[in-house]
C-alpha cells in the first residue's frame, strides 16, 4: 500500500533548493576560493556543513509540496469550462434519447402511463452519467494542458535550449517550421490518447464501484425534479395528447364549447409568453396572416386547444360505467400554435375516417385509447433538436 501511494506523489525539483540550503560537496575538480586553500576546503573551511539542519530542509520541503499541491488543485478558470461541457453533454443526451424514443421506440407523451415516465427517468440519470464523465475528461484535458505550457516555459528559460534552439534555426530555416509542426502534433496525438485514457479510467471506476454511479444517477434525477423538469415530457410530443410543454399553469378551464373571444384572447397572450404546448414555439418570427375576430383585424398564432380533444372526451365519456356514475371527463384550454393546429386537425380527420364514417371515433372501449395514440409514435414531434423561438 505504501508504494503504490508513493508512486503517485511527485518528485521534489532538488535543484529549485537554494545552494545555500544544500551546501557543497567538496571536490578536487572544484576551483579554490582567492585565499582559500583545496584542501583547506576539503577539511571544512567556510563551506556550509552537508547535510544542511533538518528544520531549514523541512522549511524547503513544505515549500515544495505546497507548490505541487497548487498545481494539481485546478484553478478557478477550470469550473466554467466544466460546467459548460456538463451542461451540453447532458442536453445531448436528452436530445438524441427523444430522437430515439420517437423514431426507435415510438414513444410518446400519449403513450400508455407510466412509459413515457420511466423513459425518463432512465434518460436523466444516463444524461447525469454523461455530464459527469465530460466534466472529468475536460478537467483532464485542462491540467494536461497547463502541464505541458509549465514544461515548456521551463525549457524555454533554459539557456542551453535557447541557445541550442536559435542555432539549429540559423543554420535550418526550416527548422522551426518542423519544430511547429511537430510540437501540434503531439500536442493532438497526446489530447487524443489523453481523452481516450480518462474515459477508459472513467469507465473503469464506474465498474468497480457501481455505488458510485448509482451515486450520480440519484443527484442527476433530483436535480431534474428540483429545477422543474418532468420526466414524461422527455418523449416526443404528440399531437393528440399533452405536450412536452404543456402545464396546468398555462392553460384555462375549458368546456365542450369552443374558445370564447375572451378565451382565446388570454390564450394569444399565454401562447405567446409561454410557447405551444406541443412543439413549444413562441411564434416570434412566425409569419402569419391577419384574421377577422369581433369586427376587428387581429394577428391569430395560437388556438385554443381542446385537451383531452373533443373526439376523445365523447369515447370517454361514452363508457357504460361513466355514464352510470355519471363521471365526465375535465377539458382545459392549452395554447397551441397554428402549425401544430393544423397537423392535429389532418391527423383527427384521418383516424376518424378510418375504417369507415366515424372509425375508431365510435369504439367505446379503445377509440379514445386508439385516437390519443394516433397522434404519437412516426408522427409525433421531436422536440429534441428544435428551438422555440
Amino acid at each position: 500500500m505504501a508504494g503504490s501511494s508513493f508512486h503517485h506523489l511527485p518528485t521534489i525539483d532538488v535543484s529549485a533548493l537554494p545552494p545555500s540550503l544544500l551546501g557543497s560537496v567538496p571536490s578536487s575538480s572544484s576551483t579554490s576560493s582567492p585565499g582559500i586553500s583545496p584542501s583547506s576546503s576539503s577539511q571544512g573551511g567556510d563551506a556550509p556543513p552537508f547535510p544542511p539542519p533538518l528544520s531549514s530542509l523541512q522549511t524547503e520541503v513544505s515549500n515544495q509540496f505546497s507548490n505541487i499541491n497548487q498545481a494539481i488543485i485546478p484553478p478557478t478558470l477550470h469550473v466554467p469550462a466544466c460546467m459548460a461541457a456538463g451542461t451540453f453533454s447532458f442536453y445531448s443526451t436528452m436530445a438524441l434519447s427523444t430522437l430515439f424514443q420517437g423514431k426507435i421506440l415510438r414513444l410518446s407523451t400519449g403513450s400508455m402511463t407510466p412509459v413515457p415516465t420511466i423513459a425518463g427517468i432512465a434518460t436523466v440519470a444516463v444524461g447525469g452519467l454523461a455530464a459527469h464523465g465530460t466534466s472529468v475528461v475536460v478537467t483532464a484535458l485542462q491540467r494536461n494542458e497547463r502541464d505541458k505550457k509549465t514544461r515548456r516555459r521551463a525549457m524555454s528559460s533554459s539557456s542551453w535550449w535557447r541557445q541550442s534552439t536559435q542555432q539549429q534555426t540559423q543554420q535550418a530555416p526550416a527548422f522551426a517550421d518542423f519544430m511547429t509542426f511537430d510540437q501540434a502534433s503531439q500536442t493532438f496525438q497526446s489530447g487524443i490518447q489523453s481523452i481516450e485514457n480518462d474515459v477508459r479510467n472513467f469507465g473503469r471506476a464506474l465498474r468497480n464501484d457501481p455505488a458510485h454511479a448509482v451515486r450520480i444517477a440519484t443527484l442527476a434525477l433530483i436535480a431534474f425534479k428540483v429545477l422543474g423538469g418532468r420526466f414524461w415530457s422527455i418523449p416526443p410530443s404528440s399531437y393528440t395528447s399533452l405536450g412536452s410543454f404543456a402545464r396546468v399553469s398555462h392553460s384555462i378551464p375549458a368546456k365542450m364549447n369552443y374558445a370564447t373571444s375572451a378565451q382565446r384572447k388570454v390564450i394569444e397572450t399565454v401562447g405567446r409568453r409561454w410557447g405551444c404546448h406541443t412543439c413549444g414555439s413562441r411564434m416570434v418570427f412566425a409569419r402569419t396572416k391577419p384574421s377577422l375576430s369581433g369586427g376587428a383585424t387581429s394577428i391569430v398564432k395560437f388556438h385554443a386547444d381542446h385537451m383531452p380533444p373533443r373526439s376523445v372526451v365523447n369515447a370517454m365519456d361514452s363508457r357504460w360505467w361513466r355514464r352510470l356514475l355519471r363521471i365526465q371527463v375535465k377539458q382545459r384550454f392549452y395554447p397551441q400554435c397554428v402549425s401544430c393546429s393544423n397537423v392535429q386537425g389532418s391527423i383527427l380527420s384521418k383516424a376518424a375516417s378510418r375504417n369507415g364514417a366515424g372509425g375508431i371515433l365510435k369504439s367505446k372501449a379503445n377509440g379514445a385509447r386508439a385516437l390519443a395514440a394516433s397522434g404519437g409514435g412516426s408522427v409525433a414531434y421531436n422536440h429534441g433538436f428544435r428551438p422555440r423561438f
